[in-house]
């Protein structure tokens, strides 16, 4: 090969690189638009679905205030507790009624509570009822619910979840009542 050629093939490869590179940068280029277009469809699009359901939202936000219970501390929310599960039991004709709760198994926001009782069947599904409907910081994990043989009551158990908040006692500190 002469010289001549050699020359001319060294500039169509630096030209060629040189395209190459062009058109690397092009695509960076491209893909850097494009992902920038997405965010920015995809902040219109959740600004857009805050502004439609900002009254959705407060009203679920507002609603949330009811799945946890307000209380001063975990030993009074028991006897809160055992106190709402007698009342409904008397009302309900329950017997053999058991409340197990162990504080020690708190995880802070959440007390594991363990219901028993025995009871004609459709008063144990009314119990059940009231429970969840009544008593929204009542999350139900497990229900088993037997009938008996014939006269015989039906058997419950109910695992379900404490939710709790332990408020600031800011009002009594104001007073001197805790000193």
């Amino acid at each position: 090969m002469t010289k001549e050629i050699k020359i001319k093939w060294f500039l169509l490869t630096v030209v060629w690189t040189g395209c190459f590179i062009i058109c690397y940068m092009n695509i960076n280029i491209i893909n850097n638009i494009l992902d920038a277009r997405e965010r920015r469809e995809i902040l219109k699009k959740d600004t857009d679905f805050w502004r439609e359901n900002a009254d959705n939202i407060s009203i679920v936000m507002e609603q949330e205030k009811f799945l946890s219970h307000a209380t001063e501390s975990l030993k009074l929310s028991t006897v809160f507790l055992n106190d709402i599960f007698s009342r409904v039991g008397v009302k309900h004709n329950l017997t053999e009624l058991k409340v197990e709760m162990d504080t020690n198994q708190s995880t802070g926001d959440r007390l594991p509570v363990r219901l028993t009782f025995k009871c004609p069947f459709k008063n144990g599904l009314d119990v059940i009822r009231i429970l969840q409907t009544e008593y929204t910081f009542l999350f139900f994990k497990r229900i088993k619910l037997e009938q008996g043989l014939s006269g015989k009551p039906a058997e419950c158990e109910i695992l379900m979840d404490y939710r709790y908040h332990i408020m600031n006692n800011q009002s009594s500190d104001k007073t001197g009542a805790n000193r």
